[in-house]
């Protein structure tokens, strides 16, 4: 059997864990095992970022073991120890008559209960009037990760395909029962495996048929709206999420969102990146590379990082001076910028929403701003106004419902 695995965005990643762990509450309820699922990208694409942001928004427990990191196999299955199985019993005397017509007292015993209890424990247990049954087992002690947590969460073994055949074949005993030896994963837990391709970029075991048919494998691929979405949840420079929207193509080959991302934040501090270019040029040689170094200069150079910020466009001056400001920006003498259009109102999307995420007010003011960016002709193309609208409107209708009612935002959403 030849096992395909398709690609998905981010957004649609996280949807994909949402029905799969609610479906596993599913599962288990009808006395099945949860299904696992393994996430495949490249280095750097946001596999984890992904997997523990869902973790927070779904309130559930989270806990991230790196295999490729792990030494001893103890430090995912716990360390072993020997158990002893001890009983309970229930003893009573009856009378009963001889064929000599004696009358005799016998006991008679029954076990009640039963238990595997660890060398530590014997002696209470043995204390407490249980008896020994002379069964005994080698086991495995609950491992620290897993200890304190309550029901519902996710357990996320990342580098799964670079671990070693030690942890891949104890791992194989999670995804099959949910425990290991001696101790369990508390209910609602859905195990999550994190991998990079087996393509020849990476130095990761093949799986076999075996392994895979295991569990739910998906593909993840770099999108730059997905990121573009959670650069503004995490304040990454707003000059620098423009880039990535007007550039995306620079992530390709060795160049990932985490080299993008951390050259980002060394050059966040730098106020004037024409003023400190070469400077810039330096830092993007050791984080993503001459090329795309090169191009971020000439980026510069082109003024494009000077381009009116989310921040001002929603919360500073007033309606008319950032209506003009904007058309400045986007007509370029006869020649209309659609492509920077595209860019502002994906940052106008985002901004809101991270900012609303962040605890800011959705008052008057903000809703007046919006209602003059979507309906103002000359900035926005009509696909573009439905994108913005549509976008804030999906995401919290309550808080936005005073733009939704605005007769041309209704009548946008109802197109």
């Amino acid at each position: 059997m030849i096992k395909e695995t398709i690609e998905i965005t981010g957004k649609e990643l996280k949807d994909l864990l949402k029905y799969v762990i609610d479906n596993n509450k599913n599962i288990q309820e009808k006395g099945d095992i949860p299904a696992a699922i393994e996430v495949i990208g490249e280095a750097g694409i946001g596999k984890t970022t992904i997997i523990v942001d869902l973790a927070k928004e779904l309130d559930l427990n989270f806990v991230k073991l790196n295999l490729s990191q792990l030494e001893e196999l103890g430090d995912l299955t716990g360390l072993p120890v020997k158990e002893y199985k001890v009983i309970k019993k229930e003893t009573k005397l009856f009378k009963y008559k001889t064929a000599e017509g004696e009358i005799k007292t016998k006991e008679q015993s029954k076990i009640t209960d039963e238990k595997w209890v660890s060398e530590s424990e014997l002696d209470f247990y043995i204390k407490s009037n249980w008896g020994l049954s002379g069964e005994k087992r080698m086991s495995y002690c609950v491992p620290d990760w897993i200890q304190g947590k309550g029901e519902g969460g996710i357990l996320l073994l990342d580098d799964y395909s670079r671990a070693d055949l030690r942890f891949t074949q104890a791992t194989m005993e999670l995804i099959d029962r949910q425990s290991y030896m001696g101790w369990s994963l508390p209910k609602g837990w859905t195990i999550v495996l994190s991998s990079n391709p087996d393509n020849g970029n990476y130095f990761v075991t093949s799986m076999d048929n075996a392994q895979k048919t295991r569990y739910i494998s998906i593909g993840l691929k770099f999108n730059v709206e997905a990121w573009a979405e959670w650069a503004e949840m995490n304040s990454v420079d707003s000059r620098c999420i423009n880039f990535m929207l007007q550039h995306p193509e620079v992530i390709e080959g060795d160049i990932n969102a985490r080299s993008a991302t951390t050259f980002f934040k060394s050059i966040s501090s730098i106020e004037d990146f024409e003023k400190e270019s070469s400077l810039i040029f330096m830092l993007s040689a050791g984080t993503i590379g001459n090329i795309a170094g090169a191009i971020f200069t000439q980026w510069i150079v082109s003024k494009q990082d000077k381009m009116i910020t989310p921040q001002r466009i929603l919360l500073e001056g007033s309606n008319a001076q950032i209506l003009t400001e904007l058309k400045e920006v986007l007509h370029d003498g006869a020649d209309y910028r659609a492509d920077i259009a595209s860019v502002i109102a994906n940052r106008i999307c985002n901004f809101t929403i991270a900012y609303v995420e962040k605890g800011g007010s959705v008052d008057q003011k903000l809703i007046s701003r919006l209602e003059a960016l979507i309906v103002e002709n000359g900035l926005f193309n009509i696909d573009l106004k439905f994108i913005i609208a549509k976008k804030i409107a999906g995401y919290n209708r309550t808080k936005f419902q005073k733009l939704i009612m605005i007769p041309e935002v209704t009548e946008l959403l109802t197109r």
